[in-house]
């Protein structure tokens, strides 16, 4: 365990995971977005793209992310990735998991793209961050690919 502030513990395995994805999003969009990440240059990069195993398990954990917060996947890509004026993206990732990662490589850009966007700039879930290691351990397997 790792103290992060004050009495907030986190493993340690899970603060590697998410200083990975930090990592690994910057290369990425320096590499892929010209330092610049946009919608637009997300649609571009996932057409691209063909799905690989890495995308088709991040899938699956963000199915199964869905089912143990109790919500179904509309409900998770809707609210729990806030998407805020960004809904019309909804379909896009709702459809990247519904096809278990082998459809829709843009909306599995633009969810990891909304949960980089949550990390820096949305409602924070710290005491959660140690059950949601396996979405950063998938996050950062896709990221290594592109």
């Amino acid at each position: 365990m790792m103290k992060i502030y004050n009495n907030l513990y986190i493993k340690t395995e899970t603060v590697l995971e998410i200083g990975k994805f930090v990592i690994l999003w910057n290369i990425f969009e320096k590499n892929k977005c010209n330092t610049r990440c946009t919608n637009q240059k997300l649609i571009n990069i996932g057409q691209r793209y063909k799905t690989t195993p890495q995308w088709q398990q991040f899938a699956k954990v963000m199915k199964n992310r869905a089912c143990l917060l109790d919500c179904t996947i509309q409900q998770y890509v809707e609210t729990k990735l806030s998407l805020g004026d960004g809904t019309k993206y909804a379909d896009a990732i709702m459809h990247f998991i519904n096809s278990d990662g082998k459809e829709s490589i843009y909306g599995g850009l633009f969810a990891i793209y909304r949960i980089r966007n949550n990390m820096f700039h949305g409602l924070k879930e710290r005491n959660d961050l140690d059950n949601q290691i396996n979405l950063f351990i998938s996050i950062n397997a896709v990221l290594v690919t592109l």
